[in-house]
């Protein structure tokens, strides 16, 4: 059985795409739904496949290149 890619999501989503994010990844959620430090996200990423965030993190040069090796994929939502 494929291993399920492991991605981290930032902040709360829609029911719907919760409900698609847990079928389809080993998802990392942030049931807090709070915004993630710098520091925190790159804690957290560690061992990701991928990274979901949202426009209240902010994505600079400094935090991609702090970001471990292991991400494959930033998307938005």
């Amino acid at each position: 059985m494929q291993k399920k890619p492991r991605l981290l999501v930032t902040r709360h989503m829609p029911d719907n795409v919760t409900a698609r994010i847990n079928r389809d990844y080993d998802a990392t959620l942030n049931p807090d739904d709070r915004i993630m430090s710098p520091e925190e996200l790159v804690r957290a990423a560690e061992g990701m496949d991928a990274l979901m965030i949202c426009g209240s993190e902010r994505i600079t040069p400094d935090l991609l290149s702090a970001l471990p090796r292991s991400g494959r994929m930033i998307a938005t939502y």
